[in-house]
């Protein structure tokens, strides 16, 4: 089997992969940085993430167990009903939106289309007054492709690039969605670029007191 090949800003799971780290682990192995979409800094082992074993910073395992232990109700979680709108508007004409789905020829991943548990083991819980965006408008659902965005965060995706408070114009590439309670919408807006910047900043200071 061949490896999976690692590059900044791909994502695997619910980790955004920053950069190669500087630190390695107690047994010497190479690490990444990740940024995890609940917000949370963390540090996995290349061996983990080539394997798939982890795809959190371990929020992933909580609402995993939480999920499994749930044997009613499913259909009343918003989380499932968002799950069936997806298949729907790409697989049954007769849903209001088909034209602009799978009439568009957008598809559903094999690993989400029959899997509940796959779509909200990718995506995780939905914020409150958050919706389901496809990052490319033109691209298949899939987790490389998906986040919760606001209706705003969604209107901006279709329109102009906005820009970071550092200046940086903010893509889908360069911007990604992290979960914040403090915020009237539960979520914000993270550039990669100052992250990145931030991180060398930190690296350097720690070198300078090492």
């Amino acid at each position: 089997m061949s490896k999976v090949l690692l590059a900044s800003g791909q994502r695997l799971g619910r980790l955004l992969l920053v950069r190669e780290s500087d630190f390695r682990s107690k047994e010497g192995r190479l690490q990444w940085e990740c940024i995890c979409d609940c917000g949370n800094y963390c540090i996995i082992r290349v061996k983990h993430l080539r394997e798939g074993s982890v795809r959190s910073c371990g929020c992933l395992n909580s609402d995993m167990t939480a999920l499994r232990n749930m044997t009613h109700g499913k259909s009343h979680l918003r989380e499932y009903n968002i799950w069936l709108g997806m298949k729907n508007r790409c697989y049954k004409p007769n849903t209001v939106g088909y034209d602009r789905y799978g009439g568009r020829g957008i598809k559903v991943c094999s690993s989400w289309l029959d899997s509940f548990q796959n779509f909200y083991q990718d995506m995780g819980p939905c914020p409150k007054g958050i919706t389901l965006e496809r990052i490319n408008n033109d691209g298949n659902y899939e987790s490389a492709n998906c986040r919760w965005a606001t209706r705003k965060d969604q209107a901006n995706n279709r329109g102009k690039s906005t820009v970071c408070k550092n200046g940086h114009i903010r893509t889908k590439e360069n911007t990604w969605i992290v979960r914040r309670n403090n915020t009237p919408s539960g979520v914000t807006q993270q550039c990669i670029i100052c992250y990145k910047n931030n991180l060398k900043l930190i690296y350097e200071r720690r070198r300078k007191h090492a």
